[in-house]
């Protein structure tokens, strides 16, 4: 079978989702004068099977992308591991023109984890799926509501920004 023609979305150099390029969605798009990028490939990135970066490797990245211009970069979650936390830790104090954030499940000693490696910003994930909170995590929704509450209230003492990822499949929080 020959090989398809490349599409907007397609070509033999990237693929993006074909619904980006949906008239019902690109014909109502308006983006704004100024756009910012927030990179996750060394939190997402690992996500992939078979890939598994070094704090070196992080380091290594964190220091292109910055290069490249992207604003913030995601540098990795702390509380996985003593590599992710020396990788995030070492991205942070860096000094590079992006603002690093760390990612941090929404738990309080996740999120001082994350603040102690330096990071200028956090992103929580909160479980918003009863399914998820109930049968995942055993919680009540009240529970993952006073545990988002002060693990956000500690984040925004403690950073200068912090953002909400809400999360239905992924696990977190």
């Amino acid at each position: 079978m020959p090989p398809a023609a490349p599409t907007p979305w397609h070509t033999d150099r990237w693929f993006t989702s074909p619904w980006n390029h949906d008239p019902a969605v690109a014909g109502t798009l308006r983006l704004p004068a100024d756009i910012q990028i927030h990179d996750v490939t060394l939190r997402d990135g690992e996500q992939q099977a078979g890939v598994e970066f070094s704090a070196d490797d992080k380091v290594r990245i964190a220091e292109a992308l910055a290069e490249a211009g992207v604003h913030r970069i995601e540098a990795g979650l702390p509380a996985v591991s003593r590599h992710d936390e020396e990788a995030v830790r070492r991205i942070a104090a860096l000094g590079l023109p992006s603002v690093i954030y760390a990612f941090s499940r929404c738990m309080l000693d996740d999120v001082k984890r994350a603040v102690d490696c330096g990071v200028a910003g956090i992103v929580m994930e909160i479980p918003s799926s009863r399914h998820l909170i109930e049968l995942g995590y055993r919680w009540t929704v009240e529970r993952a509501i006073e545990l988002s509450v002060e693990a956000t209230t500690y984040a925004h003492s403690q950073t200068a920004t912090s953002t909400r990822s809400g999360s239905s499949t992924r696990s977190g929080c």
